[in-house]
Order: C-alpha cells, then structure tokens, then sequence
C-alpha cells in the first residue's frame, strides 16, 4: 500500500510540474506581445516616435513612413491609448496575435488587431488593424455577387437582340 501511495504521488507530482512547466512557457511567450503593444502605445503618447518606432518590425518600417505612422494614429484616435484589454492571444512559430480593445483616456474602447513577428527573438509589431467606425454597408466592404439567374437575366436585358 505504501508502495502505491509512493508511485502515486511521484505520478501526480510530475503531472504538476509538467503543467507548470507548459504554463510558464505559454506565459512567457504571451506575455512579451502585450509588453511589446503597451511600450508601442506609451511612446505613441508620449509623442516619440523614435521610440514607438523601435517596436515596428522591419517590414513595417519599410512599408510606412513615420509621417503616415503619425497620421493614422491621430486618425485612428490611438494617440491617447492608457490601457487593454486584449481577449485573444495567439502564437504561431514566429507570428502573433492580438485582438482585444484599446481603451482611450476619454474612456473610448477601440477594436484592434495587431499582429507580431519575432525578429531576432524580439517580438516586434508587424501589423496594427482597427475596423472602420459608423456605418458601413458589409464587414468586408465587398458588393454581394448576384446568384446565377439574377446574373443571367443581367446578361440577357444588356444584349441587343439577335436577328433571326
């Protein structure tokens, strides 16, 4: 019985540092794109865009200039960001994800996206995304196509007539 009471214990403890073991790392790896976004948004307000800058990953950079960094975050209302809220973390090898909401310091909760890359083992911002506000006809922005008779009958009324 002794034995058992042993073997059972040696079982449980391993499963509890294992589990600890997966915890920490899924912490470590979530916790750096929440760190990497506040550093971004503390800069953003703090007006220093070097420093907001320097958590763009490369291609972000590449593809932006900083006067367009600029203008879509004055646009965007990101420029007085003072806390998130993420909902959904998400790693995929060398990408990551965030979506959740930023919230303004007029109290304003802003939808957002981000979307991170590790560069030299440095999570860096790869993409920032924010839905459009008001009212918007589709989620896509896409005109629905018309189903196959609708697209006929379309096809037919702008032929002329053909001689017989």
């Amino acid at each position: 019985m002794k034995k058992v009471l042993i073997i059972l214990g040696a079982v449980f403890g391993a499963f509890v540092l294992l589990l600890a073991g997966i915890f920490f790392v899924v912490f470590r790896l979530t916790a750096d794109l929440p760190s990497t976004a506040t550093r971004f948004f503390a800069a953003v307000r703090a007006n220093d865009m070097v420093a907001a800058q320097a958590e763009l990953s490369q291609q972000f950079k590449a593809s932006t200039n900083a006067e367009a960094l600029r203008h879509f975050v004055d646009e965007s209302a990101l420029g007085n960001v003072v806390d998130t809220d993420w909902s959904s973390f998400n790693i995929t090898g060398k990408r990551g994800e965030l979506k959740g909401v930023v919230i303004s310091a007029e109290g304003g909760r802003i939808p957002l996206t981000m979307v991170f890359v590790d560069e030299n083992d440095t999570w860096k911002i790869y993409s920032i995304s924010k839905p459009s506000a008001g009212l918007s006809e589709s989620e896509s922005g896409e005109v629905a196509m018309p189903d196959l008779a609708q697209r006929t009958a379309l096809v037919k009324r702008s032929m002329p007539p053909v001689p017989m």
